[in-house]
């Protein structure tokens, strides 16, 4: 197979030999390897430009040691030497341009079509060369075509409905075009593309599914079926396209920013905190006013219990967005892992901020169970009540609804405590306010029922007599004891 590669001329050769001073070191192997370049004596031309090479980073010297050795058909030293030219931070436009359209040349000889994407993306980002994209697109529409008229004529037909705004009539032509030649992969990209636009994720999974894994190099297919799996939380699966995303995708600098900052996400779920924290730190960069990056950096501090690094990170994001609930949270969360009573201040100002939200995440729900606690115990029970009524029924805890059955007892609303305390399990000591409950709010028929068999405890007994609703039913209880003693002697 021939390879195209570029040229160049002799004026350029002849610029570059008198680019440099003669009393370089460089200049003067460079310039001699040129000399014995431009007369065909190749094997001093890469003797006297590998002596360049070594002098330092020689991007000029690569190239033409890529051209050498294309040159005597040595293919792979030719890649080698052109990757090392584009890699160079010293090397003329002209030759960097040549040195990658080479390059291009080499994969695509081979058929590594992954490599001929990845060698386009550079070119693209250190050249804007549309050749590149141009390029990119042409491999992906090979891999999406067929030669199959009668699926073709499908497949356009399709087209046309979907232009016409026939959806229906556009997803039925498509499908008839996948059955007849099963190969075929754009009918499955546009059915898969208009599936994800109607939320239809599962039909959307199938389709872009199959061109995916036809070509992984499809960048754009990638990054939508990583945001799909990303929202079901199927982090590994989603990790896996969005490496293929920004391993072969030309996007813009908020798109870049969206695939770290999720991708980091799904590598802090399954624990890899070191891709998580490169990840982010990448996003940051991208984006140093967002606050995702600072949140997740520091809660990967605080999963390797680095305390003094995640309140670090959270100071700053604090002093960037002072009424943020998640940063504030955080901090609470610090201190109370240390043991700081600083917790409860935090965790009370997360609490304000989020209650006028009618649904919160679950990751609050042991911050609530931990205010209503520590405000019970200071007694602070309009805080109590407060925090309470804001939690639905459904995410109420055993915990917080004994302690809010405690809280109205305390305000001597005891249909509301009974209400509550009938909700969960309860040990002697919560049984014993219960009876009192019953007996306080007139229903000493359901106080007897309950204090009953707690009597038999010295302690309860004694507790009982004292108080003066549950006294008259203990001696009930022990009358009607001693009556039945009575019957049995």
């Amino acid at each position: 197979m021939n390879i195209n590669i570029k040229t160049i001329s002799i004026a350029v050769i002849t610029f570059a030999l008198t680019a440099f001073s003669a009393g370089d070191a460089f200049a003067d192997y460079y310039k001699d390897g040129m000399r014995n370049y431009i007369r065909k004596n190749y094997d001093k031309a890469r003797e006297q430009l590998l002596k360049a090479v070594e002098q330092g980073d020689r991007g000029n010297a690569y190239y033409f040691l890529g051209e050498i050795e294309r040159t005597r058909s040595n293919f792979a030293d030719a890649e080698k030497y052109y990757e090392l030219a584009v890699n160079s931070k010293s090397i003329n436009k002209g030759y960097l341009k040549n040195a990658y359209w080479n390059l291009l040349a080499l994969a695509e000889r081979m058929q590594d079509y992954r490599k001929v994407v990845k060698i386009s993306k550079g070119m693209w980002f250190k050249l804007r060369d549309g050749g590149a994209r141009q390029k990119i697109d042409s491999i992906i529409n090979k891999f999406l075509w067929t030669d199959n008229e009668e699926a073709v004529e499908k497949y356009r037909r399709g087209m046309s409905l979907k232009v016409s705004g026939d959806t229906e009539g556009a997803l039925k032509a498509f499908s008839e075009a996948s059955d007849i030649d099963h190969q075929f992969l754009a009918p499955r990209f546009e059915m898969g593309m208009i599936s994800y636009k109607e939320g239809k994720n599962d039909k959307a999974l199938y389709h872009l599914g199959a061109v995916a894994d036809k070509i992984e190099f499809y960048a754009e297919v990638q990054l939508i079926l990583g945001e799909v799996q990303y929202a079901r939380n199927n982090y590994s699966v989603a990790i896996a396209h969005f490496n293929n995303a920004h391993e072969f995708g030309m996007f813009d600098a908020e798109t870049e920013y969206l695939i770290k900052t999720k991708r980091g996400t799904c590598l802090f779920q399954t624990g890899e905190y070191a891709q998580s924290m490169a990840d982010f730190t990448g996003a940051m960069k991208i984006n140093k006013s967002a606050i995702q990056p600072y949140i997740m950096i520091a809660a990967i501090h605080t999963k390797e219990n680095e305390y003094a690094k995640a309140m670090n990170i959270l100071e700053k994001a604090n002093k960037m967005q002072p009424n943020n609930p998640v940063i504030l949270f955080q901090m609470g969360s610090i201190f109370y892992k240390q043991d700081d009573e600083r917790y409860m201040e935090c965790f009370d100002k997360t609490f304000d901020l989020i209650r006028d939200h009618e649904n919160y995440s679950e990751k609050y729900n042991k911050m609530v169970t931990l205010l209503i606690a520590e405000h019970y115990k200071k007694q602070d029970l309009a805080r109590v009540t407060e925090i309470i009524s804001f939690v639905p029924e459904d995410r109420q805890s055993g915990d917080i609804i004994r302690i809010g059955a405690l809280t109205y007892f305390t305000l001597k609303n005891y249909e509301k405590a009974i209400g509550l305390f009938q909700k969960v399990s309860l040990g002697s000591e919560d049984k014993f306010t219960l009876s009192i409950a019953y007996a306080r709010s007139g229903r000493t028929a359901k106080a007897k029922e309950i204090l009953s068999p707690l009597i038999g405890d010295d302690r309860y007994l004694q507790k009982a007599r004292k108080d003066k609703t549950l006294a008259p039913i203990v001696r009930e209880i022990e009358a009607s004891l001693k009556e039945k003693s009575g019957v049995v002697k």
